[in-house]
């Protein structure tokens, strides 16, 4: 499970700028995560929360956005989304796609009181 690996990084991420910029009263952090990483929204949230229990952070909302899987096919010249990893045009058929998108996972905001 990836999942709390990411957890633990994303603690630190929120701590240091947490300490940068003298903040307080977290109430949550927003992340956006690509498809393409594989992360399970439930066991993120799961880890993150377990994880900040006895810390700065306990009670801190983890407010996941899942981003799409976006590809750009060379052939036809049009950019789109996909539910799955099914590298084909939607479009044209074409096999000569580029992946643009699904691979995001990033801290977007830190919201305080």
């Amino acid at each position: 499970m990836h999942e709390l690996s990411i957890a633990e990084s994303l603690i630190s991420i929120v701590e240091e700028e947490v300490t940068r910029n003298s903040l307080q009263n977290v109430t949550s952090v927003k992340i956006k995560v690509g498809k393409l990483t594989a992360v399970q929204p439930e066991a993120l949230s799961s880890c993150f929360e377990l994880l900040t229990e006895n810390s700065s952070l306990n009670g801190v909302w983890l407010d996941i956005e899942m981003l799409p899987i976006k590809g750009y096919c060379e052939d036809c010249r049009q950019h789109f989304e996909l539910e799955r990893p099914f590298l084909v045009c939607p479009k044209c058929q074409g096999w000569n796609v580029r992946m643009e998108g699904g691979h995001e996972l990033y801290v977007d905001e830190i919201e305080t009181e």
